[in-house]
């Protein structure tokens, strides 16, 4: 039954969220210990007015963004939620388990770790250690808190609020902030519905890898195939290459000649472009092999790749691969110009929805800031690409290919 496995650890987020809905809607719950909290929790219509969840189906202005797409993304899935606990409550609305939604990531801290920030979702889900605290999670976040959390030693649990050295002594009378976390104003935006000016923390952008694919092609579904075997079919768009992820560092060097990498994009979503970009003619294959880490081989393939005569291994194998090819500029300029391609339009689509109006409401404010984030980063890497297709036309092996297909024509 449903409510029996609500019970579990791994389902603490929906159990939660239940709860919140059943404290705040229902008819038949009795006054209880939590009312205070829940009569001063945000109300339904306050939340519809703020939140990009409510507001994405009649907002013109989310076109072409990322935002726009990971809002509608988390309506599906939330939607799907939905349906599933109408077996429990069946009087709630889908507006309702939004609302839940909303207010539980916005305030929910992770006391299993040892950050002072605010939770943002990427927890593990099988830890049972998500929690309200209340009136606790009604600061408003700096970058510079007065105040940080962390879980009490003592016997029992709970947590301890630590004052910042710097404002300790003028705590009294003041009010006291905490760190929601090193956040973008895209996450900012989507989780507790603001942003902020001069954010030093970039915006990422993300595009799913299928949308460069015509997956009725038998190349291409091997292609998504062997991908999946190593990671999400996703590409990433960061304020700068060197970022302060280890393992991109890492990546980074292995791949250091690897000139596609100036343009913003992550060394792996680099190396899917590549695998986007690849045929045949060039030397790529596929082989359906038994996978013998599997006990039951008879129902367990795997698709391996190879490009010429060599086994590769994975996306960073594949970025050393074709840094070695003698055609390896025509590669990289086909992927050039497939990323050109859906970053101008996303680009023209952020532009042309872009108000001028000075009378927004509060969470318009929001929006139009955090568009143009969206807008400088995709136009940096538009002009990063463009400068490095030009720098690619002129190489002879590109000059070579041009002109061959051009008798050929």
């Amino acid at each position: 039954m449903l409510d029996e496995i609500l019970l579990e650890p791994k389902y603490e987020r929906l159990t939660l969220r239940l709860f919140l809905v059943l404290q705040k809607f229902s008819n038949e719950q009795q006054a209880s210990f939590w009312k205070p909290y829940i009569d001063i929790l945000p109300s339904l219509d306050e939340v519809r007015q703020q939140h990009v969840l409510f507001l994405v189906h009649d907002m013109d202005g989310l076109d072409g963004t990322n935002l726009n797409r990971a809002a509608n993304a988390k309506l599906s899935a939330l939607t799907q939620e939905w349906t599933m606990m109408k077996e429990l409550v069946k009087w709630m609305t889908l507006e309702m388990w939004i609302w839940a939604d909303i207010i539980f990531w916005s305030r929910v801290v992770s006391v299993g770790s040892s950050s002072s920030d605010m939770d943002d979702g990427d927890n593990d889900k099988n830890k049972g250690d998500l929690t309200l605290i209340p009136f606790f999670d009604f600061a408003n976040h700096s970058s510079c808190p007065s105040i940080r959390w962390c879980p009490a030693k003592k016997e029992g649990g709970g947590i301890d609020f630590v004052a910042n050295p710097t404002y300790e002594k003028s705590l009294a009378g003041n009010e006291l902030f905490i760190s929601y976390g090193d956040k973008s104003n895209q996450e900012l935006l989507f989780l507790h519905g603001f942003t902020l000016e001069n954010n030093t923390k970039s915006s990422r952008i993300t595009e799913p890898l299928t949308g460069f694919m015509n997956m009725s092609l038998e190349e291409n579904q091997f292609k998504l195939s062997w991908i999946t075997q190593f990671s999400a079919p996703v590409l990433t768009l960061m304020a700068s290459s060197t970022t302060d992820d280890d393992d991109n560092k890492n990546k980074t060097d292995k791949v250091e000649n690897d000139i596609t990498l100036r343009t913003g994009w992550t060394p792996e979503s680099v190396a899917l472009m590549y695998l986007v970009a690849l045929s045949q003619e060039d030397g790529l294959g596929f082989e359906i092999i038994p996978d013998i880490s599997q006990l039951n081989i008879s129902s367990n393939m795997i698709i391996q790749l190879s490009l010429g005569d060599q086994v590769v291994e994975d996306l960073d194998d594949l970025s050393l691969k074709v840094a070695k090819l003698d055609n390896s500029a025509v590669i990289q300029l086909r992927v050039v110009i497939l990323l050109l391609d859906a970053l101008e339009y996303h680009l023209q689509m952020i532009t042309s929805s872009l108000s001028n109006d000075s009378k927004h409401s509060d969470i318009m404010v929001h929006v139009e800031r955090y568009k143009q984030d969206e807008k400088r980063l995709i136009q940096k890497s538009v002009d990063d690409l463009t400068l490095l297709k030009d720098e690619l036309m002129t190489h002879d092996s590109v000059i070579s290919f041009i002109a061959a297909h051009e008798e050929e024509s």
